[in-house]
């Protein structure tokens, strides 16, 4: 699947102690900003510190290896995703670093291949905040999106998938034409989405 690189503002409240996220928007994709692309050569020089030829398809601060820590993750692949493909092999990792220092560096799962990170965000109250990350398959003229939040430690999971975020129907040769964009947040500890159906714009 293919996932899109963007700079992602998230509203937070403060808290103090790890609790769990409450009513945080993550993303809301009636804002045309959330489909924006960006240019993954940004982060090249990171990529290169990295090593093995990764590219670097985005990044998200956050606390990854204990609670507290101000953190980047970068999220490398061994390839740029596409979105016609359902089942890219791209050996993904998310790498983080404190400062200038690599201090952590994990697999993520196969199924997870995603081609930009969204947000980290502490969904289960530990202090160590999950990445969300955002992917998309294109077939037969629409476009569908969707995100899974991924546990980091031993042995990274997907904890949470909410399919069809954002789907966009308007080059579909069959069927409805449409466009379905949601406001993704965080409620008791989960991801939710509120979605509204919008006619296609005239062309």
């Amino acid at each position: 699947m293919m996932f899109r690189a963007t700079t992602i503002i998230v509203a937070a409240g403060l808290l103090i102690g790890p609790a769990l996220a409450q009513d945080q928007v993550v993303i809301d994709y009636n804002d045309g900003n959330a489909l924006d692309i960006a240019d993954t050569a940004q982060w090249s020089p990171i990529a290169e510190k990295i090593g093995g030829g990764v590219e670097v398809l985005g990044e998200v601060k956050g606390a990854f290896t204990k609670a507290g820590a101000d953190e980047i993750g970068y999220l490398v692949s061994n390839g740029s995703p596409a979105a016609a493909d359902p089942f890219p092999k791209l050996d993904q990792r998310l790498v983080v670093f404190a400062g200038d220092e690599q201090v952590a560096d994990w697999a993520l799962p196969e199924d997870a291949a995603f081609s930009r990170p969204v947000v980290a965000v502490d969904l289960d109250g530990d202090g160590i905040d999950e990445l969300v990350g955002e992917g998309s398959f294109y077939n037969m003229g629409t476009m569908a999106i969707g995100l899974s939040a991924v546990k980091l430690g031993d042995a990274p999971e997907v904890i949470q998938t909410l399919p069809d975020v954002y789907i966009d129907s308007c080059d579909a040769s069959v069927g409805q034409r449409s466009i379905e964009a949601s406001v993704v947040s965080v409620v008791d500890g989960k991801l939710t989405s509120q979605t509204t159906t919008e006619d296609c714009p005239a062309k």
